[in-house]
């Protein structure tokens, strides 16, 4: 029974290590490659577009708190700042489309973060969330 505990706190530790993100980790370019919808009655043709406008997103965060962001919505691109909270893992955009004068601030919460992966959710209330893969290119 000892030795079970000792093995599952290792266990725990090493999970909770891995969990620990690096700022200089999101730097670069990265494409969305996976989407996984939790909402509610949403027409699966609507779900499906959606996931073809994810696909064709590119972000590229610079170091200096900025990104910018294309994809078949913006495909002049969009310019805005960004903020990483290294204890909450939240992840906090905001930017301006070229066709929108308004500021749109989105915030995901980022469940893993690697030098080539990350995951983030976009939580809707309500409605439910949606979770992205991206990739680092």
């Amino acid at each position: 029974m000892k030795k079970l505990f000792i093995l599952l706190t290792l266990a725990l530790s090493t999970i909770n290590c891995s969990q620990d993100f690096k700022s200089s980790d999101m730097i670069g370019t990265w494409n969305i490659t996976g989407m996984d919808a939790h909402v509610g009655d949403i027409a699966p043709a609507i779900l499906e577009g959606g996931k073809k406008e994810a696909y064709s997103t590119v972000y590229e965060f610079l170091e200096n708190g900025k990104f910018k962001m294309t994809s078949n919505a913006y495909p002049e691109g969009a310019d805005g700042s960004y903020e990483l909270n290294l204890e909450s893992h939240q992840l906090t955009m905001r930017f301006k489309g070229s066709q929108d004068p308004n500021e749109i601030t989105e915030t995901y919460q980022i469940s893993d973060l690697s030098n080539n992966t990350m995951t983030w959710t976009l939580k809707l209330g309500e409605m439910g969330s949606i979770t992205f893969n991206l990739d680092k290119k």
